[in-house]
């Protein structure tokens, strides 16, 4: 039952939510403002956010029958009868406020405005799948990723430990936020026929495979280049060239996004975007601290 549980939370893609946190926390030591308690209830909330989202994502897909058998991407456990609906709805509901209560501690320090955000992220992760107009049914995935696991948490960790809004921080989110784009996109493109079936209007089912290759294999290129690129005109981070290269490591997957036929090996793909994702948070935070510029 315990191993059903783990697939269920996709722990191989919880790199999404931590390595934002992190990097704002690695920003916030540079600056001299870095509070460990906050630092904490952030990474844990966003953690959970992402856990919440994920469970939620398994038993929505479920009810509006887009995951099937036919699917190439890793078990759904509602789907495959692995865990009762009821205690996937359950898990995602507990979840959700389990992550509220640990984020009411940086509400305390960062004020309303962090509650009202919380409470958007939840909405927000809930309706990615679930309700009657579902996010990721109506090609708003990508965005979403960009958004929520890239400027959204770098920016609110920051502001809550620095108490003011951070354009740099705001542009150190666009490397994990692109990655997350890269991720979502490989995932559509993999499950663009079964997606086409169950009418779910992902960006890779509106634009087609063709161009749906392009754009996965064009986010996951993007993502260490050109907000470093910012980050050095606009701030003088010059400490981070070497993270451009990171793109070299990216593109033989890319070359494979684009050339070989959509199978079970994009299960592959997405879990490299995954792990390239945490690089790059690493070598951020690791050039940033040891040079604080």
């Amino acid at each position: 039952m315990m191993r059903n549980w783990f697939l269920a939370i996709r722990p191989k893609t919880l790199s999404a939510s931590a390595v934002p946190v992190l990097m704002a926390a690695a920003l916030t030591i540079t600056d001299h403002v870095f509070n460990l308690p906050v630092f904490l209830s952030c990474l844990f909330a966003a953690l959970l956010l992402q856990i919440g989202s994920n469970l939620a994502n398994d038993y929505f897909d479920f009810k509006k029958k887009a995951d099937t058998d036919e699917r190439l991407g890793p078990v759904r456990v509602t789907q495959a009868g692995l865990i009762p609906p009821n205690q996937v709805k359950f898990a995602f509901i507990f979840t959700f406020i389990l992550a509220f209560f640990i984020g009411l501690y940086s509400v305390y320090v960062g004020g309303l405005p962090i509650l009202y955000l919380g409470l958007i992220c939840i909405a927000l992760a809930i309706l990615y799948t679930g309700g009657p107009w579902p996010l990721a049914y109506l090609g708003l995935g990508e965005i979403f990723a960009l958004i929520f696991f890239g400027p959204v948490p770098v920016t609110a960790t920051y502001y809550i430990m620095a108490k003011n809004i951070s354009v740099e921080s705001a542009v150190v989110g666009l490397i994990p936020g692109f990655f997350a784009m890269a991720m979502i996109s490989i995932n559509n493109l993999r499950d663009i026929t079964t997606d086409l079936v169950a009418n779910k209007r992902t960006v890779a089912v509106i634009i087609g495979e063709r161009l749906a290759r392009y754009e996965s294999a064009f986010f996951l290129l993007l993502a260490p280049i050109l907000p470093v690129f910012f980050l050095i005109i606009f701030f003088q981070r010059y400490s981070l060239i070497p993270i451009i290269f990171i793109t070299f490591i990216t593109l033989p997957t890319a070359k494979k996004i684009l050339n070989n036929s959509i199978s079970r090996d994009f299960n592959n793909h997405l879990s490299f975007a995954a792990k390239i994702n945490l690089l790059s948070g690493i070598a951020y935070i690791i050039l940033l601290l040891l040079t604080g510029q």
